[in-house]
């Protein structure tokens, strides 16, 4: 009985189909075709989709490295299905970090999540802050030393 509920659970993961909807894109539309899905209302986001999803992660993937590249301080990484954006060795998750205004050593970490759609979070560059903290001690050290000497 468990083989016959694990082929069919197996042949219903099979034929499965994912729809990416246009309205996710973030790359030019024109670049692959769109099927109008005849059970959306007219106007609805969701009213062009494909079910080509190599091709649509590939495009989707390809426009967010180049919109991350044309911006200081972000990052495009790969989605992991438990933990989300798959953090650089050295980096940790600032809890609520507000993505439209990273502190000086914050990188907006971004990576497409397994139904084609952009996720961001905010991330700590460890090492950046340490060098950052070690010349902020500096300068006071040198301000304290000025004003000894002042006196």
């Amino acid at each position: 009985m468990l083989i016959r509920i694990d082929a069919a659970r197996a042949k219903a993961e099979k034929n499965r189909v994912t729809r990416y909807s246009q309205a996710d894109a973030l790359f030019d539309h024109r670049l692959m075709a769109w099927d109008v899905d005849l059970f959306a209302a007219p106007g609805d986001p969701g009213l062009y989709t494909t079910t080509d999803g190599e091709t649509f992660l590939r495009l989707q993937r390809t426009a967010l490295e180049q919109r991350c590249a044309a911006n200081k301080r972000h990052l495009a990484v790969k989605w992991d299905v438990r933990t989300g954006p798959r953090l650089p060795h050295g980096f940790r998750l600032v809890a609520g970090g507000d993505a439209s205004s990273p502190g000086r050593v914050d990188w907006v970490i971004w990576a497409i999540n397994d139904l084609g759609r952009p996720e961001c979070v905010v991330a700590r560059d460890e090492a950046a802050l340490q060098q950052a903290e070690a010349r902020m001690a500096a300068r006071v050290k040198n301000c304290r030393a000025r004003l000894e000497d002042a006196a």
